[in-house]
């Protein structure tokens, strides 16, 4: 026993064997319960769906990181350091590190709050504050947001989480306006070339439906090659409906003159747009009715001649001509 003593007593680097040996017990202590903790954790994260496997992850690196911090101070206790400067060194450096980083911090917990309270998901359609487009990247700095140009905007989680989010993925179905437009003076055999062009390179031709008015537009499936039929005078979109709802994984379009869908089809167009039909309208605007007889029609501008206004139209005889894009944008 005292021979055991003695080399128990023997110092190696100015620490006792014992306390070496202690030590030692004591970190291995420490990492099996380390291990056992993080086990337990893990477990526990994988039951809960709310946490996605990113933020699963996120918890157990931080647990880990306090776990062996804990451990090395409780070892270097157990060796007879003295861990209380070393502690309070280790506040300083986490106080400064947390002024330094006051950004990055509140961009972590902006991203904790994404991640738990999944207002998004990555894929989703989303809008907020002057950014619009689809989510394909979340961190715990930033997310990062696709758009239709496809450009890359980093938002910062701390702005993101604190902002106004319009989720349209969660919608199911939102209305996209987008206004393209042809110049007054561009024939519509352009326009209907146009629209054959698009169909083809998207490899949309044997999907699509279009729907015809009578008006200027009642010949033009005498020369296109996808599925076509005519209206009545006017009701184009009210077909188009039932087209839309019989074939709902075609794309159905109408292609309607002025006189068409601003005039006689004014109900139509107003009611279609407001029960949210799935369906897209091409507005051919000739701003007169060009197949009557060249009379005024309800587009037909602030001084532009007619056979019915040969001076020009008035504002004080025919009041202002009818908007009827920027009225149909303004539908809820």
């Amino acid at each position: 026993m005292q021979e055991l003593s003695k080399i128990l007593e023997t110092s190696l680097g100015g620490y006792s064997l014992s306390r070496i040996l202690s030590a030692v017990l004591t970190l291995l202590v420490c990492l099996i319960v380390s291990r056992l903790l993080l086990k337990l954790a893990k477990r526990l994260l994988d039951r809960s769906k709310k946490l996605t496997a990113r933020l699963r992850q996120i918890v157990l690196t931080s647990a880990k990181v306090v776990l062996y911090l804990l451990t090395g101070i409780i070892t270097a206790e157990a060796l007879g350091l003295n861990t209380s400067s070393l502690t309070a060194l280790v506040s300083v450096l986490t106080l400064g590190v947390t002024l330094a980083a006051e950004d990055i911090l509140g961009n972590v917990a902006g991203g904790l709050v994404i991640l738990t309270s999944h207002p998004f998901n990555i894929g989703d359609d989303i809008e907020v504050a002057d950014t619009v487009g689809t989510v394909r990247e979340i961190t715990l700095n930033h997310t990062k947001i696709e758009t239709p140009d496809g450009q890359f905007v980093m938002q910062p989680n701390k702005e993101l989480s604190s902002s106004r989010i319009i989720n349209y993925t969660a919608m199911g179905r939102r209305r996209v306006v987008r206004t393209v437009t042809a110049s007054y003076d561009a024939p519509t055999a352009t326009v209907k070339q146009a629209i054959g062009e698009v169909l083809e390179e998207l490899n949309m031709l044997e999907k699509t439906i279009t729907v015809h008015g009578v008006g200027c537009c009642g010949l033009a499936m005498e020369y296109v090659t996808y599925d076509c039929t005519t209206s009545p005078h006017g009701r184009a979109c009210a077909v188009a409906t039932g087209v839309k709802r019989a074939e709902p994984d075609k794309l159905v379009f109408t292609y309607q003159g002025d006189g068409d869908l601003a005039s006689i089809g004014l109900a139509e167009t107003m009611s279609a747009a407001n029960r949210g039909e799935n369906i897209t309208v091409i507005f051919v605007n000739n701003g007169i009715y060009g197949m009557t007889g060249g009379q005024m029609a309800p587009t037909t501008l602030i001084g532009q001649k007619a056979t019915t206004c040969p001076a020009g139209r008035s504002e004080e005889w025919s009041w202002l001509p009818i908007k009827l894009c920027e009225t149909l944008a303004a539908v809820p």
